[in-house]
């Protein structure tokens, strides 16, 4: 009888330390056009819940994944240049779980009709005499500073380092 108590209490231990491990899951997915179906890369995203604010953005192919999120409600806001922004509500993350979301924005586009110069001036450059110096590797190695901030103060617009 000693020993059913034993590992009663001892089971009680192993599982309440399992469900301990995984306080936290994961929001995962991708992002896409809603007319035409492909990725958008470089989307704005804010996860909001819990107390927790996390911004991320997609990558190259339109992923993104936001790890290590408590377990609860989420919302998550979406913006995109060209693109109307969007917010989706009470996204549950459960804990030691991926919540896997595809989502598709709806963008548009404006085609500019065309463009009128109203007025126009020539730009103002200043007029320098011709300071180029051509710098030897001796030279370089001769002066007694190092840092390429100081070549630059010397008083030269442009350097031809051989």
């Amino acid at each position: 009888m000693k020993n059913l108590y034993l590992l009663l209490f001892l089971q009680c231990c192993f599982v309440s330390n399992i469900y301990a491990q995984y306080p936290f899951g994961e929001i995962n997915g991708t992002v896409t056009d809603a007319e035409s179906g492909e990725t958008i890369p470089f989307v704005n995203l804010t996860i909001e819940g819990n107390g927790t604010i996390v911004e991320t953005i997609t990558d190259f192919s339109g992923s993104y994944s936001v790890k290590g999120l408590p377990t609860g409600l989420y919302s998550l806001n979406l913006s995109y240049v060209g693109c109307a922004s969007k917010s989706i509500h009470n996204v549950l993350v459960k804990g030691g779980d991926n919540t896997s979301l595809d989502i598709s924005l709806g963008c548009f586009c404006c085609v500019l009709g065309g463009y009128e110069v109203i007025e126009y001036r020539e730009p103002q450059l200043r007029k320098t005499p011709n300071t180029n110096k051509t710098f030897t590797r001796k030279e370089i190695h001769a002066m007694p500073f190092r840092n390429t901030n100081d070549i630059a103060g010397m008083g030269t617009n442009s350097f031809d380092i051989r």
